[in-house]
């Protein structure tokens, strides 16, 4: 935003130099980027927060300069005479989408001069980089770089039909704009239109075969509201781009929609001649009424940690034209501007007065109590399980929410019946949310082979997303998990992070096939003694928990069509689930005093016993135990078809003495004697 000195002292009393002006409205928020001299004026170039459309005007960065120097802003005089014909007589305006338009002005001026504009305003339009054309044009950009609203000049002779609609672009249809770019327009594109063919992009620009031109006589002024999203993507889709959409796609002050307006046409009377029709078409479903919000004063001292004095508190608000219209013990109710729509809530009316009276006013010492964040139980499960898998080894990365259509939102362990589409993609080729961090993790594991590093422990920890049987959309947190260090290595990182994280709770791995998985190769983790709807893959009418995770050997089927060379396994946890499981506190326990004893032992069962078999057993035959740790599995003809040898190392260990190697048999013997009596196993020399 630029903003001309000479022409900012019309609307309030600068007495700063221009340096001195630029470090105020700095410290109001609105930065000074430059200030450059030019002859008697002088050119402020301001960064302007998209928060804050009002300061996208002249009048706009006068209200703060008044509001910080206790003035009040001049506003120019907008009456004029308008003698001519009733305006419903001669033109009239439609407005087919009051969504997308929720207001539209017109005026209509006859018999007009066209000429060059005043030589002072074209000082102050050529002040900002704005290049002079005529009269009539000239004002309705200086009206627009005055106050922030957009307004357009049509050839009323051009119009066919001497008449306005406002609708929708139709497939097919074409417009040449005012810079000579051809326009294909959609169903999507809001425009302006005669009674033949669009002759506007709305709030984007004009078309070049009703602009205003020396032969021109009669004007059509159009002053509207429009929607910021619909302005936004016209201005995108058709690369047009224009101060006037700039303020648009951040909105407009739907009442000084109708200011904007006079005070062009009061400019074009003085300085254009012409004859005013009667009236105003005024097309309008905007709710005009000032909301009210409510200050506690002393709120702003609690927020702030310092006493600003009452008056000085309405002094600001009156300043920035915020009116105080009840003022009850403690609290203001304070009607806000329309130009001032973000303000909606008592803290950023404290805000508006803090930035006026001065942040830097606020002493370093201000006796508020700090208190630091202890952050969402959301945040310390994600932090825990980041900080666990990278002392594992394992390397985070962010992948996109976007995928294909088909594989790429197909491509999860999930139950699902469909992907969730996104109206309007960012690109077409990806238009769908996942359901699972798997492709956007094959897709870092690929890139990262193409540039020779074919080992990668990688995880992500997001947000997935699928529509269920009835069509809702279901959203979990996940962590996906990617190795190439084999199936038992990351079934071993899963189980110390689960054990770590739920604490308080079992989990259990069931081998269960899924589709992304090698077949007998992939597991299914519960929680045990929950019951949960079923699975995929799970046959109606067999009972079975829902799995909180999978984990398996990927299917060679996506190792091909990734371009692996090696077939990477992988693992999802749903953390949504889990998050309710999770036990954050820790406690320590006093280090042993005496020392443990193991014994190894390796027995021969059938093909069929798992490992949580052989847990279970020992744990229900022999509870004294401390540890029981999985060393080798074996299988070969020595055991047999049918058969697999397993050795583990069983712990003991007594708090108050150490054990004697007599007092290991029994325990030893229970425990060998449940297995051979519970799964048949059979021990091993």
């Amino acid at each position: 935003m630029k903003v001309s000195l000479d022409w900012l002292k019309d609307y309030v009393e600068i007495t700063q130099t221009p340096e001195e002006l630029a470090e105020m409205l700095t410290l109001l928020g609105a930065e000074v980027e430059s200030v450059t001299h030019l002859g008697n004026d002088v050119c402020i170039e301001l960064e302007i927060n998209s928060n804050r459309p009002d300061l996208l005007s002249t009048i706009g960065i006068a209200r703060e300069v008044a509001a910080a120097t206790g003035q009040k802003v001049k506003l120019p005089a907008v009456e004029f005479a308008d003698d001519g014909e009733p305006i419903e007589s001669e033109t009239s305006v439609e407005v087919l989408d009051p969504e997308l338009c929720p207001r539209y002005t017109a005026r209509l001026i006859r018999g007009v001069t066209i000429e060059p504009s005043p030589p002072w305003m074209q000082r102050r339009l050529e002040a900002i980089g704005l290049r002079p054309i005529n009269n009539v044009v000239d004002i309705t950009n200086y009206v627009l770089m005055e106050c922030g609203q957009p307004l357009h000049a049509f050839d009323f002779s051009l119009l066919e039909g001497g008449r306005i609609i406002v609708r929708r672009g139709r497939a097919g249809e074409t417009i040449t704009s005012i810079d000579e770019t051809e326009c294909k327009l959609t169903p999507e594109r809001l425009v302006i239109a005669d009674g033949r063919r669009p002759v506007a992009v709305a709030g984007v620009m004009g078309g070049a075969d009703s602009e205003v031109s020396n032969t021109t006589v009669d004007v059509l002024i159009e002053s509207a509201v429009f929607d910021p999203v619909s302005i936004r993507r016209s201005s995108r889709a058709l690369n047009l781009a224009s101060d006037s959409s700039y303020r648009f796609e951040r909105t407009v002050d739907p009442v000084g929609c109708e200011w904007a307006s006079r005070r062009a046409v009061s400019l074009i009377r003085e300085f254009a001649g012409g004859t005013v029709s009667k009236g105003l078409i005024d097309v309008n479903t905007v709710d005009l009424s000032e909301p009210l919000v409510k200050m506690r004063l002393s709120r702003i001292s609690r927020v702030l940690g310092v006493e600003i004095p009452a008056a000085e508190v309405n002094r600001i608000l009156d300043a920035l034209e915020f009116r105080v219209v009840e003022s009850e013990d403690d609290t203001l109710t304070v009607a806000i501007p329309p130009f001032r729509r973000e303000v909606c809530r008592e803290i950023d009316l404290i805000e508006e007065v803090a930035r006026v009276w001065g942040y830097e006013r606020i002493p370093e010492t201000s006796g508020m109590s700090i208190k630091v964040g202890t952050g969402s139980k959301v945040e310390a499960v994600s932090r825990f399980i980041h900080e666990t898998l990278v002392r594992a080894g394992y390397d985070e990365v962010v992948t996109t929410s976007f995928v294909a259509p088909g594989c790429g939102s197909d491509l999860t362990p999930w139950p699902k019946k469909g992907p969730v589409i996104i109206m309007n993609p960012l690109r077409a080729d990806e238009s769908a949310l996942r359901a699972s961090v798997l492709p956007g993790l094959l897709h870092v594991k690929q890139h990262n082979q193409d540039r020779g590093l074919i080992y990668a422990d990688i995880f992500e920890i997001s947000r997935v997303q699928w529509l269920n049987a009835a069509g809702q959309p279901v959203e979990i947190d996940t962590v996906g998990i990617m190795t190439d260090g084999g199936f038992r290595e990351l079934k071993g990182v899963i189980e110390a992070l689960l054990d770590r994280l739920c604490a308080a709770t079992q989990c259990a791995f069931v081998p269960r096939d899924n589709r992304l998985f090698v077949p007998g190769k992939a597991i299914a983790i519960t929680i045990v003694g929950q019951a949960f709807s079923l699975p995929i893959n799970q046959q109606p009418g067999k009972a079975a928990p829902h799995p909180v995770g999978w984990l398996g050997e990927l299917t060679e089927t996506l190792r091909k069509y990734y371009d692996l060379k090696r077939l990477p396994c992988y693992a999802e946890l749903d953390l949504s689930t889990l998050r309710g499981h999770a036990v954050l506190e820790r406690h320590a326990d006093e280090l042993p005093r005496f020392p443990s004893v193991q014994r190894d032992v390796a027995i021969v069962v059938d093909e069929a016993v798992t490992w949580e078999q052989i847990t279970d057993c020992i744990d229900a035959a022999e509870p004294s135990r401390e540890n029981i740790k999985f060393i080798d599995l074996y299988r070969g003809e020595q055991i047999g078809v049918g058969k697999k040898s397993i050795m583990f190392s069983v712990t003991y260990r007594h708090p108050d003495r150490t054990l004697t190697n007599e007092e290991i048999v029994e325990p030893q013997n229970r425990l060998i004697a449940a297995l051979e009596r519970n799964l048949g196993a059979k021990l091993r020399a």
